[in-house]
């Protein structure tokens, strides 16, 4: 289960690596953010993510995403992401 705690005055919520998500019931999607955290390289599917991402916001708007990462492809995510 998931561990709250304050690092450097700030509210963090660690999410265990698990294998299953499903908690039973639907996310309210009130804060309109799409948080990945991870290592930046093909195996990742951050190409995906880009391009869902970029159709999320052509058709809803104002949803925002926040990528966390370092890796051997982070500066080629990064321009696809401006592109975008």
């Amino acid at each position: 289960d998931a561990v709250n705690y304050t690092f450097l005055g700030e509210k963090v919520t660690v999410i265990p690596n698990i294998s299953s998500f499903d908690r039973g019931e639907r996310a309210k999607l009130d804060n309109r953010k799409i948080l990945m955290v991870g290592r930046f390289s093909v195996q990742k599917g951050y190409d995906f993510l880009i391009e869902a991402v970029k159709q999320i916001k052509d058709q809803f708007g104002d949803w925002t995403i926040d990528i966390y990462g370092d890796g051997e492809n982070r500066e080629e995510i990064y321009k696809e992401i401006i592109k975008m």
